[in-house]
């Protein structure tokens, strides 16, 4: 008699690994992360993935391999402490994320953002997790400065804060962010990437900042400006103009006017409340974010440090 028994199928064979370079922006810290090929990453909404704009991946158990800098890196854990969240100390930029109480394979989460290895990050397929409902609840920590100066007519103020609460900012606007005209964007240089900023620049009269612990400023390049961040959470709040003469403001930001330039106080929206992002009702209206080419626009080439 034939034997009649179906076969078992043969197992999928293993996926092709790729191995990513990484850093952070001011090259303190370098890895590598080895893994199936990136074609989608994960997003998380809660209070401190989202200000920090992460793109998860989680690498195989010794997929992460540190080249220099690991013993750098600065912890920033909170609430129930549940996962360790890894930032450079001199750029800010957020590297990664350990997980205590995951198995190996989950444990690690890797900030794709600081790879250098992505074409295009933002044709990577996102898996969005909510967050935002894990209980506890994140409250937002109240403003502690004096109120911007600036006075609008049907002005409407926008508050927030680092994650930690170091530092809190307010700024106003003439009316709420969705009727502004004013350009909010997401710049694609080297810094604003790895950072994940969308900023708004209000009139330097229109904010106010209170920090308990100073920010901490990064610069590089032409130092055109100083990319702030808070040193305890590592949350990038905020951009500080330097002044430069006319002649190399001009090499600097080429199609600029410097007085309007100058006149005006970057803010990282992803670390205040109320900010329209979704529409809250039917036909209501939600900001509109631009992308920004600035590493086109700005002079010179990142490359990464030695």
């Amino acid at each position: 008699m034939a034997d009649t028994t179906t076969p078992a199928p043969a197992p999928a064979p293993a996926p092709e690994l790729k191995t990513y370079h990484g850093n952070c922006h001011c090259g303190a810290v370098k890895y590598t992360v080895t893994l199936p090929e990136i074609t989608l990453v994960n997003e998380c909404n809660c209070s401190i993935c989202f200000r920090q704009g992460y793109k998860w991946v989680f690498p195989p158990a010794g997929g992460l391999v540190f080249e220099k800098g690991e013993d750098k890196l600065k912890d920033y854990e909170f609430a129930g402490k549940t996962m360790a969240h890894r930032f450079c100390p001199t750029c800010g930029t957020g590297v990664m994320g350990k997980r205590h109480s995951a198995p190996p394979g989950m444990d690690i989460g890797v900030n794709v953002r600081a790879l250098n290895d992505i074409d295009d990050i933002w044709a990577l397929k996102v898996n969005k997790f909510d967050g935002a409902k894990l209980d506890p609840p994140y409250v937002p920590h109240a403003f502690k400065g004096t109120e911007p100066e600036a006075e609008f007519e049907n002005e409407k103020t926008y508050y927030g804060s680092c994650h930690c609460g170091a530092t809190t900012m307010a700024f106003k606007t003439e009316g709420p962010l969705t009727e502004t005209k004013e350009l909010i964007s997401q710049c694609n240089c080297s810094v604003c990437m790895r950072n994940a900023t969308i900023l708004h620049s209000p009139k330097n009269n229109a904010v106010s900042i209170h920090s308990t612990t100073p920010l901490t400023p990064y610069t590089f390049g032409n130092k055109s400006y100083k990319h702030n961040f808070c040193p305890v959470c590592g949350v990038n709040t905020s951009l500080h103009k330097n002044q430069v003469d006319a002649e190399q403001f001009k090499l600097n930001a080429p199609g600029f006017d410097q007085e309007e330039f100058m006149s005006k106080y970057p803010l990282n929206l992803r670390c205040f409340e109320g900010i329209e992002w979704e529409a809250k009702e039917e036909g209501g209206k939600k900001i509109e974010v631009s992308s920004w080419e600035g590493g086109k626009k700005w002079k010179g080439e990142y490359a990464v440090p030695e």
